[in-house]
């Protein structure tokens, strides 16, 4: 038996890294596997879905939603990120970052800041996006709510009958990490990113969008010169789809014909210009509602959308929407947009209807990153209230008046009762893939330590780390973590990693905390791959970087970071 679970888990690894099932399907359909095979029983299975650190972390989504509704982040963004001083400008915008993903979901805080970083007129976006995403990770690791994989974390210690940890349990470690991490950023990462040249500076925020020619239309039968489509401001015209076949580049000689599809990258912002010619169709749907709006998101990592073409999507029926334009990090696109086939980090420019911001799955694929005028914000004394009452239920629980889960619960239901959240928001913001997933890696650990295979795997780190001691098998769970974390998301490495650390520990006999810190920091340490956590996903499209780019700001910033984890570790916690 134990076999076969180490066999069952190395599968679902390698079915995480080669396919395009969300993460949270994996996992429930190996719980599921495990329970047809008699390993866990029912009511076992089901009591880890209503574990009490599962149930405070989706609490704590749903009231962290509606602190993005407020004005004040992004009032402290601008105070921040368009201060007249540029003395100390990056520790400045940084160390702000960080601090306020220590009480934030760390998405939250980049959906936010990310407008502020892409016009700020202290230092180009490219050279700052990936140290702020860094910067957000980092401050996540400063307390027990500051990032998902803590509280997964801390829900598989009271699935394993150890005590839950405190708020701030995590500062002792992730304080000196937050500080010293950022100031890497501040006065030596961000100047191994190249800044933009001219050209670069014009191509990052180039979208790419198309408009047929419709039948009737006064430019047919003549050139691109006569009809003045080499005069555009901000658009330049790159190609034209002909039936099969692509022409490019254009010659200004070359005739419009009816039904050619039009080619243009440039500036979404300046997409009106197109409209002063007749006969061209911009949108997929060119219904006067869906030109109300323009939303720029971001393709999710969790979406089941990647991987798919954008013709093979239907937009309009699943979420009142229709694409305008895609970019994609430094990539030139070409082709046609509806043959795209969509990755994670893609900007979409959506044009998009009223049912838009209500639609259910909308966050389940995408991160809205300029926010829509209809949707809802807070006003007058909610504006306040909100991240007041949240504060306060942050400092009851930390004195120990009040349980987590009890805080987060009154908030919540103060929210609903003071009209700052309401119930099809509740419905629009709850993660039920997380609650799949972690539910799910909790039944999976249950039967990794009861099966043996945790031993088993625990005798093969012994026998390969055991002539370093117990230090350098702290270092190998560490290090299992921090490669996992590279390549599946962080929440997925926590969930793989934990139940053989615990097992490690308890095979050694010595106290657990040690080796799940590691696997709690080694998790959060995503930093050599966008795909690794989603605020480097975030920024990856809007700063024009390649792969390499997150690699040579955070190879240094791991080393720092992993030699701060293993000297840090043990001294806090003990073996």
């Amino acid at each position: 038996m134990p076999t076969v679970v180490l066999l069952s888990l190395a599968a679902l690894l390698l079915l995480m890294g080669r396919t395009r099932i969300r993460p949270a399907f994996l996992f429930s359909g190996l719980l599921l596997s495990y329970y047809a095979l008699g390993w866990i029983n029912a009511p076992d299975m089901l009591r880890h879905f209503s574990n009490p650190s599962l149930a405070t972390l989706l609490l704590l989504l749903l009231t962290v939603s509606a602190l993005g509704k407020t004005a004040i982040i992004g009032w402290l963004a601008r105070v921040f990120f368009d201060s007249s001083s540029r003395r100390w400008v990056y520790l400045r915008i940084l160390s702000f970052s960080a601090l306020l993903s220590t009480i934030l979901h760390n998405t939250a805080v980049i959906v936010a800041l990310l407008g502020p970083a892409k016009s700020n007129r202290q230092v180009p976006p490219k050279k700052l996006l990936i140290p702020l995403s860094y910067a957000v990770t980092l401050g996540g690791t400063v307390t027990l709510i500051g990032t998902s994989t803590n509280m997964i974390a801390n829900g598989m210690l009271l699935a394993a009958g150890q005590p839950q940890l405190g708020i701030f349990d995590f500062a002792f470690v992730g304080l000196p990490l937050m500080i010293c991490g950022v100031l890497y950023l501040s006065f030596f990462g961000h100047r191994l990113l190249a800044g933009p040249i001219p050209a670069e500076a014009a191509a990052a925020e180039r979208y790419f969008l198309e408009a047929r020619v419709l039948p009737g239309s006064r430019l047919i039968g003549k050139t691109i010169l006569a009809n003045r489509l080499r005069h555009l401001k901000s658009m330049f015209l790159a190609e034209i789809i002909r039936g099969n076949g692509l022409i490019s580049p254009v010659s200004p000689q070359e005739t419009i014909q009816q039904d050619d599809v039009l080619v243009f990258t440039g500036e979404i912002a300046d997409f009106k210009d197109l409209e002063r010619f007749p006969g061209l169709k911009i949108f997929e749907d060119g219904t006067a509602v869906l030109r109300e709006n323009l939303a720029e998101t971001v393709v999710a990592h969790g979406s089941d959308l990647v991987g798919r073409k954008i013709c093979e999507v239907n937009f309009r029926s699943q979420f009142d929407a229709a694409v305008v334009a895609v970019r994609r990090g430094h990539k030139q696109l070409s082709g046609k947009i509806g043959l795209i086939a969509l990755e994670p980090g893609d900007i979409l420019v959506m044009a998009t209807g009223r049912d838009f911001p209500r639609a259910e799955n909308v966050a389940d694929h995408f991160y809205l990153v300029k926010p829509l005028a209809v949707e809802p914000r807070l006003s007058g004394w909610r504006n306040i209230a909100a991240p007041g009452i949240f504060l306060l239920a942050l400092a009851l629980s930390t004195m120990g008046v009040l349980s987590l889960f009890s805080a987060l619960l009154a908030v919540l239901a103060l929210y609903v009762l003071g009209g700052i959240l309401e119930a099809a928001e509740l419905k629009q913001h709850f993660n039920f893939d997380l609650l799949l997933l972690v539910g799910s890696a909790l039944g999976i650990s249950q039967v990794v330590v009861e099966s043996g295979a945790g031993a088993a795997l625990a005798q093969i780190f012994h026998s390969a780390f055991g002539g370093m001691g117990m230090t350098g098998q702290f270092a190998g769970i560490f290090l299992l973590t921090v490669i996992l974390t590279q390549f599946v998301t962080n929440n997925a490495a926590v969930a793989l990693a934990f139940p053989f650390a615990f097992s490690l520990a308890q095979n050694l006999g010595v106290n657990a905390m040690p080796f799940v810190m590691a696997v709690t920091y080694g998790a959060s340490a995503s930093f050599l791959t966008p795909q690794g956590y989603q605020t480097n996903l975030l920024v990856y499209s809007a700063g024009n970087y390649k792969l390499s780019d997150y690699f040579k700001v955070g190879l240094p910033l791991i080393l720092i970071y992993s030699l701060l984890v293993l000297f840090l570790v043990p001294r806090f916690f003990p073996y």
